[in-house]
């Protein structure tokens, strides 16, 4: 009963958005990101030029994928100001995303928000990642849709839905190896918005195998978007140790 009593005393005295949304400490009024300073995951300090994947290494500037794997970006630039594989930041997509905490998209936007202010990207406006009817029904909400939403606030930018997915996956994407990914989001989105011209902040939650975010790039371009940004709050890891020795051994034969 007493912690009953603690926590709506602590509801009544610091209003939402000053407690750690993981620790419950008290925050600083001038702190945006919703966690103390004990919670604070690291940011990605490197990454690839375009698709903006964590690279461990410092002397690399591109990703495997990018350099690599034989596939076209349609999206011209991708950042995140967190890497996923960092439990904290992964905890929050998937708060958002499967734990039906939507407030917390507001302290992910504000981050995001932080990021796409240092890039100095010429924007005319913001869209997101739809989501299927049915996933929307089911989930309540699209989170793509809450981060815009709050980015736009942030940036003082139109946020407008440009898309729709006409295609239901059963099967979330997140259970899908890449390959699949791609196939899977082949022919599923369609344009309801004009774009043609426009310089468009593509925005969704985490890109991992960057498929999403291509693909939906790619529907904006074939309405002749000029350019097409994308900001996530979380990226994948972009160095494989690994395939360089096996590229260094094949450049030797």
């Amino acid at each position: 009963m007493a912690g009953f009593f603690r926590r709506i005393f602590s509801k009544l005295v610091y209003p939402d958005g000053l407690r750690c949304l993981l620790c419950d400490n008290e925050l600083s009024r001038d702190t945006t990101s919703g966690f103390c300073p004990q919670c604070q995951p690291e940011k990605v300090t490197h990454s690839c030029k375009i698709c903006g994947a964590e690279l461990k290494n410092k002397y690399q500037r591109y990703c495997n994928s990018c350099v690599y794997v034989n596939s076209e970006h349609y999206f011209d630039f991708a950042r995140a100001p967190y890497p996923y594989s960092n439990r904290i930041a992964k905890k929050m997509v998937w708060r958002l995303k499967y734990g039906k905490k939507a407030y917390v998209a507001k302290f992910m936007a504000s981050d995001m928000s932080e990021l796409v202010k240092t890039l100095q990207w010429d924007i005319d406006f913001i869209t997101y990642v739809p989501l299927h009817k049915k996933r929307l029904k089911k989930r309540g909400y699209n989170q793509s849709e809450l981060l815009a939403t709050h980015i736009g606030e942030n940036l003082g930018l139109e946020v407008k839905s440009t898309m729709v997915k006409n295609t239901y996956a059963k099967v979330t994407a997140t259970k899908l190896g890449r390959a699949e990914r791609i196939k899977a989001l082949e022919n599923t989105f369609s344009i309801t918005e004009k774009v043609a011209g426009k310089n468009i902040l593509l925005v969704d939650d985490v890109i991992t195998s960057k498929a999403t975010a291509n693909e939906c790039a790619k529907i904006l371009k074939n309405g002749k978007a000029s350019k097409v940004y994308v900001i996530t709050y979380a990226t994948s890891q972009g160095d494989n140790p690994g395939l360089y020795k096996n590229i260094a051994k094949l450049a030797k034969k």
